[in-house]
C-alpha cells in the first residue's frame, strides 16, 4: 500500500497508528487505491433530521417543522447579510471626456 501511495513504509505505519495526519492529496490517492469515497474516511455522516411519522398528514408540516425551517431561513439570511457586507461593491469613478461638451 505504501508503494502505491508513493510513501515509505515507516510513514505509512505512522498513519495507521494515528501518529501523523495525512493531507488532502494523500487522502485522494488513498481513496483511488481503495476504490472508496473520501467521505468514507470520516465518521460524521449526514443524518436526516426530519422524519415522516404515521400520524402526520402527507403534505402538511408540524409546528416544530415550521419553527425549524424558519430558524434555518433566518440563519441563512444573516449569513447572506454578512457576505453582502464583506463584498461591498467597488465605487466606480467616471472618467471625464476631454474636449468640449455638447450644449
Amino acid at each position: 500500500m505504501a508503494d502505491e501511495l508513493g510513501m515509505s513504509n515507516g510513514n505509512y505505519g505512522k498513519i495507521g497508528r494515528g501518529d501523523i495526519d495525512i493531507d488532502s492529496t494523500l487522502l485522494i490517492k488513498l481513496d483511488k487505491v481503495l476504490k472508496v469515497s473520501v467521505g468514507d474516511f470520516f465518521e460524521d455522516k449526514f443524518k436526516p433530521t426530519i422524519t415522516e411519522r404515521k400520524d402526520d398528514h402527507y403534505g402538511y408540516a408540524t409546528k416544530d417543522d415550521i419553527a425549524s425551517i424558519s430558524n434555518y431561513i433566518k440563519s441563512l439570511s444573516e449569513e447572506l447579510e454578512k457576505l453582502r457586507a464583506e463584498i461591498k461593491p467597488k465605487k466606480t469613478v467616471q472618467k471625464k471626456h476631454a474636449g468640449k461638451s455638447k450644449k
